[in-house]
């Protein structure tokens, strides 16, 4: 299972992978050959214990970072490298955010990345002025307008976002795309 999250910013892929274990069933002996793979790729492990039973001795080389799960139940086991977090109650999540994007060694002020597309700088500023347009309608003061013209105008702001994400594209984009290449022949 694979989910893309922003932590600090950073726009982060999680991978969650089967456990790694030693076993014979033919299924999980995939599973967990799958799991090395994409461990040994990931720019950052997670390696997730349940805090509340015996911790398996394992170890990963490389950019890992520990966690203790089930940190709402008695602890059988401890490590001042591991994150303890509780995920029924919610529990140290926000410390795992902050551990990952610093393991991650990122700043989200100085790892900022450059927008090249012109296409897409001038979408970000159609949103932008859009999302102004939003808030000034509703601040206004003493005017009602109504809510129609806030929704117009996040409505347009989030066009503009589908665009550059690639989940919208307006017939012109399409039009001039399929000019420069010829498919099907």
């Amino acid at each position: 299972m694979t989910e893309v999250v922003d932590i600090e910013g950073l726009r982060v892929t999680l991978v969650d992978t089967a456990g790694l274990r030693d076993t014979v069933d033919p299924v999980e002996v995939e599973g967990v050959s799958r799991a090395r793979q994409a461990m040994a790729v990931a720019d950052l492990v997670l390696l997730v214990d349940d805090g509340s039973r015996p911790r398996p001795q394992l170890e990963w080389q490389g950019k890992v970072l520990y966690v203790a799960n089930k940190s709402d139940l008695s602890a059988v086991w401890t490590d001042d490298r591991a994150v303890p977090v509780s995920a029924t109650r919610g529990d140290g999540l926000e410390l795992l955010r902050r551990r990952i994007a610093a393991a991650l060694d990122v700043d989200p002020l100085r790892d900022r990345p450059a927008m090249t597309n012109v296409r897409h700088l001038a979408l970000v500023d159609r949103a932008h002025a859009a999302l102004l347009r939003a808030r000034s309608a509703a601040l206004a003061e003493g005017v009602s307008l109504p809510e129609e013209f806030v929704l117009a105008d996040l409505a347009d702001a989030r066009a503009a976002f589908e665009e550059i994400g690639g989940r919208r594209a307006p017939e012109d984009l399409l039009e001039h795309i399929f000019s420069k290449f010829c498919i099907g022949k």
